[in-house]
């Protein structure tokens, strides 16, 4: 019987294991974007604004589906002036790993919110980008947009 020699078997243990070293920080991450994300929506509905500016980066930038554009400042302003969510819930969430430190979730966003006695339902579709910052996740970019209008019979 011939003997492999050492160098193929440590190559084989090194580069063997990599990808379940990989996978497992990817489940990692992943799991910590979703956290995040949930963080966020239940910061939404319980008004909770310094959980909001913990979990919004400095530079965050949102296009809602009207097109209108909130920096970090002027949409917790927003919420600072009255501005309510009575739900927001995220499903049929699908999680892109960029690199370690950015992650991209799309998915769909069921919401009701508006002011004391306007309130409005809605559904919309969302790509938000999530980047880490030492520690910490936090939202740096969301794009809402409307879902298609069925065609017609």
């Amino acid at each position: 019987m011939k003997s492999i020699p050492l160098f193929l078997l440590l190559a084989a243990i090194v580069f063997g294991s990599t990808p379940v070293i990989r996978a497992s920080t990817q489940d990692d991450t992943v799991a910590a974007v979703l956290a995040a994300n949930q963080a966020r929506n239940t910061a939404l509905v319980a008004h909770d604004l310094a959980t909001l500016d913990r979990l919004l980066a400095p530079d965050f930038n949102y296009t809602h589906s009207n097109n209108m554009q909130e920096t970090k400042a002027s949409h917790l302003d927003s919420l600072v002036k009255g501005l309510r969510y009575d739900k927001f819930e995220t499903t049929e969430l699908r999680v892109n790993v960029i690199t370690p430190d950015v992650v991209t979730v799309n998915g769909i966003f069921d919401q009701i919110k508006g002011k004391e006695g306007a309130m409005k339902a809605g559904r919309y579709f969302f790509l938000a980008v999530w980047r880490k910052q030492g520690d910490k996740w936090q939202l740096t970019s969301l794009q809402s947009a409307l879902p298609p209008v069925p065609a017609a019979k």
